[in-house]
């Protein structure tokens, strides 16, 4: 399924809209370094991982909404102490 399949799809089901559980919005900071590794995975391994979404916030907010989505999750990853906050 294509992103622009989805708001059609959920319009088709009659539901206001949906959850995305697997968003990712963090510092820009802390996103720089997680899609640096990303995009230098391949050199350490045999797999290779493309952004798919590599935009500003308000860009990728953008198409959630444009995809149905009314609520979703952040994904932080919280991996020092007081990141969370």
């Amino acid at each position: 399924m294509l992103d622009q399949d989805v708001a059609p799809l959920v319009r088709g089901l009659g539901l206001p809209g949906i959850f995305d559980v697997h968003v990712h919005f963090m510092p820009k900071r802390v996103l720089d370094k997680v899609w640096a590794y990303f995009d230098n995975l391949g050199a350490r391994t045999d797999l290779a991982w493309q952004i798919a979404y590599r935009s500003s916030d308000d860009e990728r907010l953008a198409h959630l909404r444009s995809m149905g989505v009314l609520h979703f999750s952040a994904l932080s990853y919280a991996h020092r102490p007081g990141m969370a906050q």
